[in-house]
């Protein structure tokens, strides 16, 4: 079986998303001392917002190896 996969930051539409059943893998936004997983506790307006009107640096974190085994591990089952 052949899985298609992704992290958030690929920005599919959910129709693509839907339409090809792909999974994606959140990064991590991290805001001043706040860390948010894309798509799931903070959207790209959201991101937006923190830029442009609380003129807030945004940074994403690489996924680390941990997170990728446990998502992986989840699809293989």
């Amino acid at each position: 079986m052949i899985k298609i996969t992704a992290n958030s930051v690929c920005d599919l539409s959910p129709e693509i998303i839907n339409t090809m059943n792909i999974t994606l893998l959140p990064i991590s936004i991290l805001i001043d001392d706040k860390i948010f997983c894309d798509g799931v506790h903070i959207t790209p307006a959201e991101v937006f917002r923190y830029v442009e009107k609380e003129v807030k640096a945004c940074k994403t974190v690489a996924v680390n190896i941990y997170e990728y085994e446990c998502f992986f591990t989840k699809l293989s089952l």
